[in-house]
């Protein structure tokens, strides 16, 4: 049975951050806008401190110069001393926030709430799995009182529920009223280590055979289009009258014939394959028809 580690999970934390315009609008030319600041800038302040930014920013530029061999800068050193003393204090509560500054916390805000919108679209999915297995027995499910005392097996019968995301979200029932969505649960729910463990690594085997199983016409279409490039570009290359010389003209004939089937980097495979006979057509510059070709 898996055991609660006594720690909130990762996610626990995360609230959906709200909206900061980008960083263009926030400043005209390296000058903060007044109306955005007084909105804003308490926002960006309450997340990360002028001084905790400045910190580790110079902390940041220390571990690159020591990387980097270069000799110890007193300078920085008494920067990052100075702002984290600050930042420890709270004596920037008030001070500006430059572009750099506001940019990251932006940068900060997007990861999060792209984070959560994806977890929004898949606990719901999530949820419905779990709940299967515990419909089915495949994964054995436990009630133990909230605050402490006898843990004891959940019958299958009782994930016969219309949705598992409430019971989920909660991870706890009542055993009492164990089908009644609106009862306050009373017990934590557990899970068998061995079960969840087993049908996790059958799901990520499912997931990497759906995964390999789409990509195969992908794949068979885009090994298709490098070979026929490859082909197309030996035969150019025994052009005489060849309008294209360089590498970058070969690449812009192959858009127009091959279309949006060929990336820059499948010509640039289809390249490869094409010059091993020609290897006076990887060097830079235009290149004539060669006298000996063995084609």
């Amino acid at each position: 049975m898996i055991e609660w580690s006594g720690e909130e999970p990762r996610w626990a934390n995360h609230r959906r951050k709200p909206f900061l315009p980008a960083v263009e609008e926030a400043f005209k030319d390296g000058q903060p806008v007044a109306e955005l600041h007084k909105t804003f800038a308490p926002i960006v302040r309450a997340h990360i401190s002028p001084a905790t930014f400045a910190r580790d920013e110079a902390s940041r530029r220390i571990e690159e110069a020591a990387l980097a061999g270069d000799p110890e800068d007193v300078s920085l050193q008494a920067e990052f001393l100075s702002a984290d003393l600050r930042a420890n204090l709270k004596q920037d509560l008030e001070d500006p926030v430059t572009p750099d500054h506001w940019e990251t916390v932006w940068w900060e805000f997007e990861f999060i709430n792209s984070e959560l919108d994806g977890a929004e679209q898949r606990v719901p999915i999530a949820a419905s799995h779990l709940v299967l297995l515990a419909q089915n027995g495949r994964l054995k499910t436990y009630a133990r009182p909230k605050g402490g005392g006898e843990t004891l097996p959940l019958d299958p019968a009782l994930w016969e529920i219309d949705s598992g995301l409430p019971r989920l979200a909660s991870c706890s029932i009542n055993p009492d009223a164990p089908l009644d969505p609106s009862a306050p649960g009373t017990h934590w729910i557990f899970v068998d280590q061995v079960d969840l463990d087993r049908e996790m690594q059958s799901y990520d085997q499912e997931e990497v055979r759906l995964r390999e199983e789409a990509a195969k016409p992908l794949n068979s279409l885009v090994e298709g289009t490098l070979n026929d490039c490859a082909a197309w570009l030996m035969v150019q290359f025994e052009e005489p009258d060849c309008p294209m010389a360089t590498r970058e003209q070969f690449f812009e004939g192959a858009k127009r014939r091959f279309g949006g089937a060929l990336s820059e980097r499948g010509f640039a495979d289809a390249w490869r394959v094409a010059t091993m006979d020609y290897p006076e057509r990887r060097k830079p510059g235009p290149r004539l028809k060669r006298a000996n070709s063995p084609r």
